[in-house]
């Protein structure tokens, strides 16, 4: 299994690799989905980053005596 960096940083050897062994492989497919991956998980991490702020807020508001 091919790392992604390498696949990002010679996508045409790849290309020409899959072709010479025999395989179908749409490296540019990859490299779209890769690049969906990676902002799907910035979105995700500043998500918890928003979560966790309001956690910490609603642990410090003080609540009311029943």
């Amino acid at each position: 299994m091919l790392d992604i960096k390498i696949i990002k940083e010679n996508p045409e050897l790849v290309k020409r690799a899959c072709k010479i062994k025999g395989f179908e492989c749409d490296i540019d497919r990859i490299l779209e989905l890769s690049e969906i991956l990676k902002l799907s998980n910035i979105k995700l991490d500043d998500l918890r980053s928003t979560k966790n702020t309001l956690s910490s807020q609603i642990k410090s508001t003080p609540s009311e005596n029943r």
